[in-house]
């Protein structure tokens, strides 16, 4: 197989897509994880509680635990 250069630009402009896709898919799930650390993640066998993206939280409901200095 030759390389030139249309394939290697072809070639480096699939992977930055898909690092791209694969970089998007890593904050979606350290999102999530923030998201269930704040709304609470129930009991497996209740029902859970799905957030939206783009759903904003109220910060006045989260409990008040200790003050920080």
């Amino acid at each position: 197989m030759r390389v030139n250069g249309a394939l290697l630009g072809q070639f480096l402009e699939a992977i930055t897509l898909e690092e791209q896709v694969l970089l998007q898919r890593q904050r979606d799930l350290e999102g999530q994880a923030i998201r269930e650390a704040i709304g609470g993640k129930q009991d497996a066998g209740g029902p859970q509680r799905v957030w939206e993206e783009d759903e904003a939280f109220d910060l006045a409901t989260i409990p008040h635990y200790e003050a920080y200095s």
